[in-house]
């Protein structure tokens, strides 16, 4: 009976071994699993079913680098090829649009010197139109020749393919012009007198090329993130997460995003504090009023699109680049055609909606049947901020002594 309680217990015991056993030959293969995931080669772990966990349990961990682009893509010639097309057609038809624009506001002296900051605006989205063009062309010419699958390192995307740069110049010099035709708008409202007396045409002039210089250091910038990134990609894609510093592309797209916020956030202040001004006693000032009420909520609608149509882009590249979703070619490429519709829907929304846009344009079109009718009202609404003697009847002194426009020239922005 002894013998029989002995070997009993040893079985327990041999048992609860063989359980230990095997927890800790469980634990060891999923240590030595996720060892090798940091130490194999990003090849090796594509390449191997065995190692070809590591990219989920990299995927579960967000194990991002900082450094180099996250190499999970797949590739599709034919969506590439489609995409290609589609960036053709939207660079040039925003192009045209863009030459259309620069010709409206600046068709006459008067009408240039009123609308510099407009025409400034329409020739950098003409850089952002030629970028959709390069874009579409070079990923062409990479599937003609068979080499969008070969691999390329950061640096040779940024220095060697045209688009990244001009996709950069295309997104950032419109939002520098963007957020100086904030400043104006400010100025021109809360400051009238200060506006009159400094921001005349030569003085907008110099700030406008001074943004020129920004936007040179700023893709100098870029390039020096790039340089010496010799981690190679998974194909010739080549966006601007592909072909720059993970902290570059990141403070890119932020800051592209928070220009067109900022204008919204300050044609929204200057709506409320102009809804006050139709309470006066002069008809046609109420009429005036109310019309750059309307204005204004143009303004703030297009403004809101471009936030809207400038998000998309930099979320999802962002949200790729930061390896939180797995990216390909068709989400990241279908993400980067909004942008280039702005100019196209704010040209239609200001045709539709803009009176005085609508009325340069009928002037081109249909001069003999607007001549008559807007030649009484040319010298009342337009006032022109390059004079540097004020306009008296363009003021009104509140009782707080503070100096507001309420015949000031819209800034289209």
């Amino acid at each position: 009976m002894t013998h029989v309680k002995e070997m009993v217990f040893a079985a327990e015991k041999l048992r609860q071994l063989k359980a230990a056993f095997v927890i800790y030959s469980w634990a060891k293969s999923i240590l030595n699993s996720h060892l090798s995931c940091s130490r194999a080669p990003v090849d090796l772990i594509e390449k191997n079913t065995v190692l070809g966990k590591c990219t989920h349990y990299k995927m579960m961990l967000y194990d991002v680098d900082v450094e180099h682009p996250r190499k999970t893509f797949h590739v599709s010639d034919y969506y590439t090829l489609v995409l290609c097309i589609l960036y053709l057609l939207i660079g040039t038809t925003s192009i045209l649009f863009n030459i259309f624009n620069i010709y409206v506001f600046g068709r006459k002296r008067s009408l240039r010197k009123k609308y510099i900051v407009i025409i400034f605006l329409e020739a950098s989205e003409i850089v952002n139109g030629f970028a959709y063009i390069l874009t579409g062309a070079g990923r062409l010419s990479a599937i003609a020749y068979g080499s969008l699958r070969s691999q390329i390192s950061v640096e040779d995307c940024f220095f060697t393919k045209p688009w990244p740069a001009f996709i950069i110049i295309g997104t950032q010099l419109p939002a520098l012009v963007v957020i100086f035709g904030s400043i104006e708008r400010t100025i021109a409202v809360h400051q009238p007198s200060h506006y009159y007396r400094h921001w005349n045409y030569s003085y907008k002039l110099k700030r406008l090329f001074f943004l020129l210089v920004i936007q040179m250091l700023s893709i100098t910038l870029a390039a020096r993130s790039s340089y010496g990134l010799d981690n190679l990609n998974p194909s010739q894609h080549c966006p601007i997460i592909w072909s720059t510093h993970i902290a570059y592309c990141t403070a890119h797209f932020l800051f592209v995003v928070l220009a067109y916020v900022i204008s919204f956030v300050t044609l929204m202040s200057i709506f409320r504090s102009r809804r006050g001004y139709n309470q006066v006693s002069s008809s046609f000032r109420r009429w005036q009023g109310a019309k750059r009420e309307s204005n204004l909520r143009v303004f703030m609608m297009t403004s809101l699109m471009c936030i809207v149509f400038m998000s998309i882009p930099a979320l999802v590249s962002l949200l790729i680049r930061w390896g939180v979703v797995v990216g390909n070619d068709f989400v990241l490429g279908i993400s980067l055609v909004p942008p280039g519709l702005i100019s196209i829907g704010t040209t239609m929304i200001n045709c539709v909606f803009h009176s005085d846009y609508r009325t340069h344009v009928l002037r081109i079109f249909c001069p003999t049947k607007t001549e008559k009718t807007t030649a009484g009202c040319i010298g009342a609404s337009e006032i022109f901020p390059e004079r540097e003697t004020m306009h008296v009847h363009s003021l009104i002194l509140e009782k707080d002594t503070r100096l507001h426009l309420t015949d000031n020239s819209e800034i289209m922005l």
